[in-house]
């Protein structure tokens, strides 16, 4: 026997709709909790506390790259431009929070110790997203906590007067020791910028450079040894004008340099040619 099925009422089709609604509005509130639970993870592992280096307080720095800058002598106009594209193609490259040191070799004939200046290199307002993080922020921190200093210092190093010494492989020591001092991790880069033209008074290469099976067994070398192991090294060589220097430069003088901070332990990657 069929049984008729009983129509709804319309009590019963209010119920049904508020019921329906209610399950909506429930699924919207936990994706809404869900996404808000996922911005504020998010953002809470975005947050990094730095020091006053612009380096993570928890971990430190991620690498260590060292920027070495020559001006002994004076560089003209087209080196410069040259240079300052290099150098931020270099700082570009540095992974974030990697440690950016600079160094000026000086016109004594020891070394300073101490970089020009080392920071951490921070987050751009690019990297991150305004729903988790703070762009205008971060972007604020980056042009006046690390580009500008960094940038100023660069500019005052390239219009160095001319100096009477160019200790270049104590000023590569010098780096080796602060170095080791600030990072223990094994990402490390070397990046110099020099005619490298060694200019001491215990040793010049004005007067020729020797062979370096010669050089190795000097007392010199044993003052500036020191240890580049896994360091990747690049050159950029600087080629002068003044008849002291070119009588020198030239491929066996880079080949020189090449095995130098080859016995060191380093990994020479390239020798490029600066412009101008």
């Amino acid at each position: 026997m069929l049984v008729k099925r009983k129509s709804d009422t319309p009590i019963d089709k209010h119920r049904r709709r508020v019921t329906a609604g209610a399950i909506a509005l429930l699924a919207a509130c936990g994706l809404i909790g869900v996404i808000a639970a996922m911005m504020w993870f998010r953002a809470s592992k975005a947050y990094v506390e730095l020091d006053d280096h612009l380096c993570p307080k928890a971990q430190g720095g991620t690498a260590y790259c060292a920027v070495i800058i020559d001006a002994t002598d004076p560089l003209n106009d087209v080196q410069k431009a040259h240079i300052r594209s290099l150098f931020n193609a270099t700082r570009d490259s540095i992974p974030r929070y990697g440690m950016l040191a600079l160094f000026a070799v000086p016109d004594s004939p020891e070394a300073r110790l101490m970089p020009e200046r080392c920071l951490c290199k921070p987050e751009r307002g690019d990297s991150v997203s305004a729903l988790w993080g703070n762009p205008q922020l971060l972007q604020q921190r980056w042009n006046e906590e690390f580009e500008r200093p960094i940038a100023g210092i660069l500019d005052t190093i390239l219009e160095l007067s001319t100096a009477k010494w160019s200790p270049l492989m104590a000023t590569i020591q010098a780096v080796t020791l602060h170095s080791s001092s600030v990072y223990d991790g094994d990402s490390k880069s070397l990046v110099i910028f020099s005619d490298m033209m060694e200019h001491s008074p215990a040793y010049s290469q004005y007067s020729g450079v020797p062979s370096f099976a010669e050089f190795r067994n000097s007392v010199y070398y044993a003052r500036v040894r020191t240890d580049l192991t896994n360091w990747n090294v690049t050159i950029f060589y600087i080629r002068r004008e003044d008849p002291g220097a070119r009588h020198v430069q030239g491929r066996d003088h880079a080949d020189f340099w090449t095995e130098y901070l080859s016995s060191l332990g380093a990994h020479v990657s390239s020798v490029q040619r600066v412009q101008g």
